[in-house]
């Protein structure tokens, strides 16, 4: 279901168009609003967040994509690491990486590695952090 931009109407219909010459009408691929008249494309017009049947049946389909964040990018930008600096911190050939990148298809070993990784490093500062304190207290005690 869409809502029109201009209205905010969901009486939104497919534009379709009589060709005479081949006797039949044609669906244009814009949509129309019934109440207001505004035509645009599908992607002018706001799909409707409370639809939630439509977005399952779109995220089900085989053929549709819907992106998700990118974890290689996400954590390459997160980390101030290169794909082949975070390659070899998890195992991977930064070929492997790269292509992941580029495709969002991440592997879910690779997912994994990624995350452990990303815990492996939260440990280190607890632990950094755990020195520190130690050391400040030994100070302090003398």
């Amino acid at each position: 279901m869409y809502k029109c931009p201009q209205c905010g109407s969901t009486s939104v219909e497919k534009e379709r168009l009589y060709i005479r010459e081949a006797g039949r009408t044609i669906a244009t691929g814009d949509r129309i609003c019934q109440d207001c008249g505004f035509v645009g494309t599908s992607n002018e017009f706001n799909r409707d967040i409370y639809d939630q049947e439509l977005d399952d049946e779109i995220f089900d389909h085989p053929n549709l994509h819907i992106p998700k964040e990118n974890l290689i990018k996400q954590t390459c930008k997160e980390l101030n690491l290169t794909y082949k600096q975070l390659g070899e911190a998890i195992g991977y050939g930064e070929g492997a990486i790269k292509n992941s990148a580029s495709t969002g298809n991440v592997s879910e070993p690779m997912a994994h590695a990624i995350k452990m990784y990303k815990r492996i490093l939260e440990l280190e500062h607890e632990v950094a952090d755990s020195e520190a304190v130690k050391e400040n207290l030994k100070r302090w005690l003398k």
